[in-house]
């Protein structure tokens, strides 16, 4: 929505900050898959291929980019989304 000054530099901006805070995970998770695995990521590809209900939330954050970008970016992002598949 335009303000009252309409498009004006300050509200593209605004707009700008908006979109990429969203885009920014979306385009990490696409470029992160440009090249090899980090060993965090293909540990966590290694246990959904043995357990289904890890490969079944994986496929779900799918519509969650940000939620999914959490969970591969780091080691401790996937430690702590295959943290609720360890049986105690």
């Amino acid at each position: 929505m335009a303000q009252a000054g309409g498009y004006n530099e300050t509200f593209c901006r605004a707009a700008s900050e908006q979109l990429w805070a969203h885009a920014r995970n979306v385009v990490d998770w696409s470029a992160a898959f440009l090249g090899p695995a980090p060993a965090h990521t293909a540990a966590l590809f290694a246990r959904a291929a043995e357990d289904k209900r890890i490969a079944e939330a994986f496929i779900n954050n799918f519509n969650d980019p940000v939620a999914m970008w959490q969970s591969l970016a780091g080691p401790r992002g996937t430690e702590s989304f295959l943290a609720e598949y360890i049986e105690e």
